[in-house]
């Protein structure tokens, strides 16, 4: 059966986007990917995804400013943790970090819990 929710995978390395998206699309999700971080502002507002999918290390927006711009949307991110989950669970928007290298299987386990 497929999935109807839209998800937006937004990291600075394409391939790293093109693998999670291809992987979710063999889920049954339909995916949009962007390669920079104002690009995933873009898209989302346009495209109003379920969620993003978004890395940790944006080099042209900051996580925070990423995250308030699409407060209307989850996000979960990606990398390595090097700002604490405190601060990212004060992210509203934010259902948590996931470390890279990305454990794909764990995304699966977290659309499940969030309902997506």
């Amino acid at each position: 059966m497929k999935n109807k929710s839209l998800i937006l995978v937004v990291d600075e390395h394409g391939q790293n986007a093109t693998y999670i998206a291809n992987f979710l699309e063999n889920k049954g999700y339909k995916t949009l990917e962007a390669n920079s971080g104002k690009d995933g502002v873009k898209i989302a507002k346009e495209k109003k995804p379920n969620l993003i999918i978004a890395d940790l290390s944006l080099y042209d927006i900051e996580v925070f400013e990423f995250a308030k711009a699409l407060s209307e949307i989850k996000i979960l991110f990606m990398g390595k943790n090097h700002i604490s989950e405190a601060k990212i669970a004060n992210i509203k928007n934010s259902i948590g970090i996931i470390p890279k290298p990305v454990d794909i299987e764990k995304i699966l386990e977290i659309l499940k819990e969030e309902k997506i």
